[in-house]
């Protein structure tokens, strides 16, 4: 790899060593990492820390404290196309439910 390289994974985080990534940035094999996802994310993505210090992963502590490093939330279900999904998928639930309730059989409304 060239050392100017900058490492995407936007796909999961088990798919790449994170371990591996701080080292090659620590030695310059790499200029850049950046990432939506995490390896160990269920435990610290999706919370919220007052500090760095309330973080309870050292590797990600030192992977974030790395200059050249951006981890964004992953928000590729933000979208309207999937949201608008969401929202069908929900409404065909309880039209489902909502049937059987009143006995008016197992149709679903889309």
């Amino acid at each position: 790899m060239k050392p100017n390289l900058i490492l995407i994974n936007t796909a999961r985080g088990k798919l790449v060593d994170t371990k591996a990534v701080l080292e090659a940035l620590k030695e310059h094999r790499i200029s850049g990492y950046g990432a939506d996802v995490y390896e160990n994310e269920e435990n610290t993505f999706y919370h919220k820390f007052d500090s760095i210090d309330a973080i309870r992963d050292p590797l990600l502590i030192s992977l974030i404290q790395q200059p050249g490093v951006l981890l964004t939330p992953h928000l590729g279900f933000l979208t309207m196309e999937a949201m608008q999904q969401v929202a069908r998928t929900v409404i065909n639930e309880l039209t489902y439910y909502e049937s059987l309730n009143n006995g008016s059989g197992d149709q679903l409304m889309v």
